[in-house]
């Protein structure tokens, strides 16, 4: 019976290590994507000046964005 307790101690432990690495993994991702956003961020008002209207819109609907003018136009 002691023997049964502590298979199940050390298969806890190695599946606590092991979801502990996955957090840090996802964390180490996240952080990547919010500094790769960032920097994306940063460059589309330049690359959106020399765009068409036509794409302008599309790059606005892949994003998700939505333009709304102001009641000064």
């Amino acid at each position: 019976m002691l023997e049964g307790a502590e298979g199940a101690h050390e298969l806890a432990e190695a599946e606590l290590e092991t979801l502990s690495t996955r957090v840090s993994r996802v964390e180490g991702l996240e952080k990547a994507r919010d500094g790769l956003l960032e920097h994306l961020a940063g460059l589309v008002p330049d690359g959106l000046d020399g765009l068409t209207g036509e794409v302008r819109n599309r790059v606005y609907r892949m994003l998700r964005l939505q333009v709304v003018p102001t009641s000064e136009g």
